[in-house]
């Protein structure tokens, strides 16, 4: 399984974006949430409102001091520097295309050379043309990818790609199976992928 591409998602994969988000919308509207009770993926089941009034606070925290203090993921840079010494890595990111520059440079800044292309496909926007993290893999040759949305893990494992969801709060209640692989950590990721390529040596 060698020079194999591998999908990683940015945002709770990567990045540990949710803690920031959510200090940043706690600052503004004086409430109290933390990462337990985001219980789905859309952000607007756990703040209220619209999805349209989500997008904006999203959009207000991108130009946020909260943005740029995002930190990586536990055991995300030891794993990915691992991973990129046998596997072409592709980060794709339901981040909008106006947020290019800005995750090229944080990407550079804790994940040196080690990620080959970045690709923002605006699924959470509204007013971007869209394209699924399945199409993308298939387009790029991915034959892995890492994610913590279950549904775009089950519909990457629908066309082909070994799916693993990191386990999160807004994913603990989807089916397990249906060829995606539920991971507790980066440690047990390295370790499945590494079987993946005993196995198909």
């Amino acid at each position: 399984m060698e020079n194999k591409k591998i999908g990683v998602d940015i945002d709770e994969v990567l990045a540990s974006l949710i803690h920031e988000l959510t200090n940043f919308y706690n600052s503004i509207y004086k409430t109290n949430f933390s990462f337990e009770d985001y219980h789905t993926y859309d952000l607007e089941d756990t703040w209220g409102g619209t999805k349209e009034r989500s997008v904006k606070i999203v959009d207000n925290f991108y130009s946020s001091l909260f943005f740029r203090n995002i930190k990586p993921i536990d055991g995300s840079q030891k794993s990915i520097k691992v991973l990129s010494g046998k596997h072409d890595l592709i980060a794709i990111t339901s981040r909008p295309n106006f947020m290019q520059r800005e995750t090229e440079s944080w990407i550079e800044k804790y994940f040196p050379r080690q990620i080959k292309k970045i690709i923002c496909t605006g699924q959470y926007f509204l007013k971007q043309n869209k394209i699924s993290k399945s199409d993308v893999c298939l387009e790029e040759n991915a034959h892995i990818i890492i994610e913590d949305n279950y549904q775009t893990a089950f519909d990457c494992s629908k066309n082909g790609l070994v799916s693993f969801l990191l386990n999160k709060p807004w994913n603990k209640n989807s089916l397990s199976g249906n060829g995606v692989v539920r991971v507790n950590s980066w440690k047990e990721i390295l370790e499945k992928i590494k079987l993946l390529e005993i196995e198909r040596c």
